[in-house]
């Protein structure tokens, strides 16, 4: 391994606290609580005036009813075919990388 690659830990400290220092310095501009504010009471005041143009509570239902069951059928269809299966898999494989890249990072140092 080529040590010479890894940088030195005070360098590194030293450059992330002067990161660090400069981060603290950004500031939003003067006006923008302003203007935040100015676009939350434009789309309140925007949703009053559709609230008369929501649908009522059976279209609701129904709409809800709907995606439920279509929510229900592709769940269905996944375990059917095996992919919720695959998905549920990954998980293990994940884990597999993870502790392969724990055992490799031992080897350096930072």
């Amino acid at each position: 391994m080529n040590n010479q690659l890894i940088p030195d830990d005070e360098i590194l400290r030293k450059s992330v606290s002067k990161w660090l220092e400069d981060s603290r310095r950004e500031q939003p501009s003067a006006d923008f609580t302003d203007r935040v504010m100015n676009q939350v009471h434009v789309v309140v005041s925007q949703q009053g005036t559709h609230a008369k143009d929501a649908p009522s509570g059976i279209v609701q239902l129904r709409r809800d009813l709907i995606h439920g069951a279509v929510a229900a059928a592709a769940t269905y269809i996944f375990i059917q075919a095996g992919v919720l299966g695959k998905i549920l898999s990954l998980n293990t494989t994940v884990l597999e990388v993870t502790h392969f890249i724990e055992r490799i990072s031992g080897y350096f140092t930072f």
